[in-house]
């Protein structure tokens, strides 16, 4: 089975992870294409930090009709506060109108890479890495868009999720007939109203696929977080770094080491200039 594309999306805060992840990510997964979505602003420096194999692509580009301030004009105050990071999640459900129904595209994050243990298929199953994470607002805004509760005993937010366009096309398709507006609207719409962060697309999208009995099988392969914790030594590849991959599909750099005062006013200045 083939990954038609690899997508992420990424912000300046987590340039220098991005640097590292990426490239392995290069190393360890074959797909036709490798995509990331950044800010308008920080196009340029994403562009000269990533492999040219990359297809880096502004946000405004990408989802042209509409634009993360159309967003925090509409979201309520308690969810305004967290606008780009909704906005992150829009954009990977908007990436289905630019795929054909056949195609499989496997959602990354942005600060996390596979390594040589990652699989995104078993037969003609696809993989799900199941998780432990339970927020309830992330459900009370899945049944005001779709209707049912959540429907497996496990979470399906992990660093990366493997997705038929298919399936999210049909997803996108759903919310609007039932709503009459455009997908985007109706989540906003049915966001909960007593929490800032009220909404996961994997779970939206999980949870949607096995109501639909679609075709995957959720798999207990490992994970790591807090690769940020032990930076230094992933990019050294030293022994920390081999133990780490040997054990995780996975691994997020999160938690990421700012220690430093350099590196902590490097990171000021970066949000300063490109936010």
């Amino acid at each position: 089975m083939n990954v038609n594309a690899l997508l992420s999306t990424s912000h300046i805060n987590d340039l220098e992870a991005w640097k590292f992840c990426h490239k392995k990510n290069l190393e360890n997964l074959d797909a036709n294409r490798y995509i990331v979505i950044v800010p308008d602003k920080q196009i340029k420096i994403f562009r000269k930090n990533t492999s040219r194999i990359y297809e880096c692509i502004s946000e405004s580009d990408f989802f042209p009709e509409f634009s993360k301030s159309d967003l925090s004009s509409l979201l309520n105050p308690i969810h305004r506060k967290k606008t780009g990071w909704y906005y992150q999640q829009f954009l990977k459900l908007k990436s289905f109108d630019y795929f054909d129904s056949v195609n499989t595209i496997l959602f990354l994050e942005g600060d996390s890479f596979l390594t040589k243990n990652f699989k995104f298929y078993e037969g003609n199953s696809l993989l799900m890495i199941k998780s432990i994470e339970h927020h309830q607002p992330y459900f009370t805004t899945n049944k005001n868009l779709l209707g049912f509760d959540k429907q497996v005993n496990f979470s399906f937010i992990s660093q990366a999720l493997p997705v038929r366009a298919l399936w999210g096309k049909n997803l996108l398709r759903d919310i609007e007939l039932k709503f009459n507006m455009k997908w985007y609207l109706a989540i906003i719409k049915s966001l909960d109203p007593s929490n800032s962060i009220a909404f996961s697309e994997y779970e939206l999208m999980g949870n949607y696929f096995h109501f639909q009995k679609y075709d995957y099988k959720s798999s207990n392969q490992l994970f790591y977080r807090n690769g940020g914790l032990f930076f230094k030594s992933l990019l050294a590849s030293d022994q920390k770094y081999y133990d780490l991959v040997q054990k995780n599909s996975i691994i997020a750099i999160e938690k990421a080491d700012t220690s430093s005062l350099f590196t902590r006013i490097k990171r000021k200045l970066q949000r300063y200039i490109y936010d």
